[in-house]
């Protein structure tokens, strides 16, 4: 009985009252549904705004350590150049690899007065530190390239994080890895960028030529979504690049929005 009164009222159709109530179910249904994406994009945007300055600050505060390293190093050198000129020259050669080994060094060498003074980056990615002696000669310590990527690298970011140094101009002088090249910005952004993403990297250039600091976030050629910082150091000479997945910071955030 129940079935055939159902099955005549479906062939009449709805009433007035009844197709106003759907209706009126489907714009509060439209209506939500356009606040909850409306939501979930103001909180993905307030997510990026969050993992920006969380990757920045990190990068920061690397940027600092590495930066008091190398004017520890500097101090190291005056110090033993104080007191080298009181061993033997004999005991010198002893004198410079133990101290070297103690001071973090991978060697410590006096040679003639033919190079700059200071911190200076050679081809090979490795790091001199030299001080004069006097008019004839100074004393340079050497870091290997691999000792200054341990130097670099943030513990933060549970391993996933890249750090590398590259000059004024973005060119990478001290790699995060022995793999080479890294990080040509030509080859990690996506190929057919858009004129806001060709116009971040302008301006990120811009930024490192003046010796300003930023962060950046892109979608690389895997469709992986990156956050890039750059922070001068070396008293603007060198430039300090942290890499991180954008994911590693919005991950549990984004299935909760989902």
């Amino acid at each position: 009985m129940n079935k055939k009164r159902n099955l005549d009222h479906y062939e009449r159709g709805f009433n007035a009252a009844e197709k106003w109530e759907i209706v009126l179910q489907l714009i509060i249904f439209i209506t939500a549904l356009f606040v909850v994406m409306t939501l979930t994009q103001r909180l993905r945007l307030a997510i990026d705004r969050k993992t920006q300055s969380y990757v920045t600050d990190v990068a920061l505060q690397n940027a600092y350590r590495i930066e008091e390293k190398l004017q520890v190093l500097q101090q190291d050198l005056e110090l033993v150049k104080a007191h080298v000129n009181d061993e033997l020259p004999s005991h010198q050669p002893i004198f410079l690899q133990e101290t070297a080994a103690l001071l973090g060094f991978d060697s410590l060498v006096i040679h003639a007065n033919d190079s700059e003074t200071g911190v200076i980056v050679r081809e090979n990615q490795q790091i001199d530190v030299t001080v004069a002696l006097d008019e004839q000669r100074q004393l340079t310590g050497s870091i290997s390239q691999q000792r200054m990527q341990r130097m670099i690298q943030s513990q933060s970011f549970g391993g996933q994080g890249l750090s590398c140094i590259s000059d004024a101009e973005g060119r990478v002088i001290i790699s995060p890895t022995s793999l080479e090249p890294f990080l040509k910005l030509d080859e990690i952004f996506v190929e057919k960028r858009d004129a806001q993403v060709v116009a971040d990297i302008e301006q990120m250039q811009a930024r490192m030529r003046s010796g300003e600091r930023g962060v950046l976030q892109f979608v690389a050629r895997d469709q992986t979504e990156l956050v890039l910082s750059y922070i001068p150091i070396h008293n603007g000479q060198w430039v300090l690049l942290t890499l991180v997945p954008a994911a590693l910071m919005s991950r549990e955030v984004d299935l909760y929005a989902f």
